[in-house]
């Protein structure tokens, strides 16, 4: 899956990602949100920077310790100890939407992380909607699925929404 996104060129990111992000910002639960937690993409994922041009407040997770926080947008960015950029000043903020990555997901709306958990641990925090956004070769059939493993409220690629 991470060789099938490496190998996506500007051109398809560029595409998918505006398809996608015009799909999401139609949804109920984004027009109803007032404060969104997006993520800033890394190694091809679907880039969020089409969601920015909605009129809401933005957030971005920040890495801190094993657990992420949820701090206020800001272009004062800095990279963290993985390469991913987020923000210098950890103002942190409440949500109503969480816009989640991921390397794979299925059509029960299982997610396959990275294999730290972050997101897992905290969405049962919020008990807030979590939409994931995905290219559509992401989606398999089934994905292993445990306990602890939170599924997403939709995800939506460039062809469906689940």
């Amino acid at each position: 899956m991470r060789q099938q996104r490496n190998d996506l060129g500007w051109d398809e990111i560029s595409h998918y990602s505006k398809i996608i992000s015009d799909k999401v910002k139609e949804l109920a639960e984004f027009q109803q949100a007032e404060r969104i937690m997006i993520y800033l993409p890394f190694r091809n994922e679907v880039d969020t920077a089409y969601l920015l041009t909605a009129d809401k407040k933005y957030a971005l997770p920040v890495i801190d310790e094993n657990k992420l926080l949820i701090c206020e947008y800001s272009q004062d960015l800095v990279k963290n100890r993985y390469g991913i950029f987020e923000p210098q000043d950890r103002k942190e903020v409440a949500v109503d939407l969480i816009i989640v990555p991921g390397l794979a997901f299925d059509r029960e709306r299982n997610r396959l992380g990275y294999g730290k958990g972050h997101y897992d641990k905290l969405l049962p925090e919020l008990n807030i909607p979590a939409i994931a956004l995905a290219y559509d070769f992401q989606i398999v059939e089934k994905l292993p699925a445990e306990e602890h493993d939170i599924k997403m409220t939709k995800i939506v690629t460039e062809k469906r929404i689940i």
